[in-house]
């Protein structure tokens, strides 16, 4: 999938643009675990059942939970 796709997917849902989470900073450990294969789809889908503010916590937990496990 190109960074433009998982651009669009990261904004299905919310009131992000593609180019603004394009121009927003990613980790570039993010990027290489995306490449590798390793996401956080499962958590987004949970997520998507849960209030504005509720998700964003579900999807910050689970994206510092990706990070950690790449150390």
């Amino acid at each position: 999938m190109p960074v433009r796709s998982g651009a669009q997917t990261l904004c299905v849902g919310s009131d992000r643009t593609p180019a603004l989470a394009r121009s927003s900073y990613v980790d570039p450990r993010v990027v290489t675990a995306w490449e590798n294969g390793s996401t956080i789809q499962a958590a987004l889908r949970r997520a998507n059942r849960l209030i504005d503010d509720e998700c964003q916590s579900a999807v910050e937990r689970a994206t510092i939970r990706l990070l950690r496990r790449l150390k």
